[in-house]
Parts: structure tokens; sequence; C-alpha cells
């Protein structure tokens, strides 16, 4: 999410009112139907706001007068509800956990090479970490993306490229508080 958490906080409020107002009008279209006596907007209104925030209920039946059309505004509500807020709290722990900041704190070295130690050869650059707080199990993982042309188009494969440090058959863990030299053996 690349909006100020003010103007996040902002839409979901308006987002959350919106859906206040079109359910209040949708009790409103079954009230009469159902038994649940919200003739004025207003009382929609009350109603809406009770059932999407499950605050409780102030009609006189809460069975609906068994009205078919009650159960799927009501069910209709509680889904939004759910949903909307599994997306509210999925958008404000993105925005505490600030997973870009973290993201940009790592950093690689600016230019890889190729090396040959007793005739092999090895591909080889650094990364670390530059704050305080380290990053818990770190993991590398290095991939080679290929893409050639074809009479069909553009194809793009990647493939997994083994490492010897560190090394991948252990979980290529890494400490990242200190510089470290990943290597990958050039063997085919």
């Amino acid at each position: 999410v690349s909006m100020s958490s003010w103007k996040v906080m902002a839409l979901a409020a308006g987002v959350l009112i919106t859906s206040w107002l079109i359910f209040a009008c949708l009790f409103r279209a079954v009230s009469h139907q159902c038994g649940l006596q919200a003739g004025s907007f207003l009382r929609s209104l009350y109603l809406s706001i009770e059932t999407i925030e499950t605050i409780g209920y102030g009609v006189p039946d809460p069975g609906f007068r068994s009205c078919h059309a009650g159960i799927f505004v009501l069910g209709a509500a509680a889904l939004w509800e759910s949903l909307f807020n599994a997306l509210i709290i999925s958008v404000v722990y993105t925005r505490v956990s600030r997973a870009q900041g973290r993201a940009t704190s790592v950093c690689f070295s600016e230019k890889a090479i190729l090396c040959q130690i007793e005739g092999i050869c090895y591909f080889m650059f650094q990364v670390c970490d530059f704050r305080k707080h380290q990053l818990c199990e770190a993991h590398v993982r290095l991939y080679c993306v290929q893409h050639s042309e074809t009479a069909g188009g553009v194809i793009f494969q990647t493939r997994a490229m083994r490492l010897q440090h560190p090394n991948d058959e252990l979980g290529g863990m890494l400490l990242l508080a200190l510089p470290q030299l990943i290597v990958h053996r050039i063997d085919a």
C-alpha cells in the first residue's frame, strides 16, 4: 500500500460508511416484508450499523418473521463485514510491519564477479543488512533467469542455482550483520 497512513484510514472509513448506507437502503427495502419496523432511513441506518458492526439487534423479531429476503440482506452484510475486516487487518498489518522499508535496508554488492579457483569457476557477490535490528533466520536463494526468442515468441525460464556458500543443503542461512559472500559454483 503506497498511500500514507492517514489516506488509508480515510479510505477505509469512507468505504465502511458507504457500506452502512448501502445496507441501510437494503434493510429499508425489506423492512415491511420482514417485520423490521425500520420504516425510516434513520432506523434502517441504525439496523445496518448494528448488523455490520455486530453490536446487537433492536428489532422486534430477531428471526425477521422467517422472511427469505431478510436472510439474504443479513447474510450479505455479515459476509461483507468479514471480508472488509480481513482486508483492513491485512492493510494495517502491512503498514505496521513496514516490509518495504526492510526490503530497502538489505544491500547487494554493485558488481558480481566470476572467479577461477583451482580450475573451477565461481560466481560471487556480497550482501549485507544495514539496520541495527537483524533479520532472524535470513535465507538466500539464487536464480538464473533465461530468455530466448523462438518462432512462438519470447520464452522466460528460471533455474535455481546451487550455492556453495552459504550451503543451500543447510537452508542457505545468513547472518546479515556482517557482509556475507554468496558463492555459486559454475559447473555447466
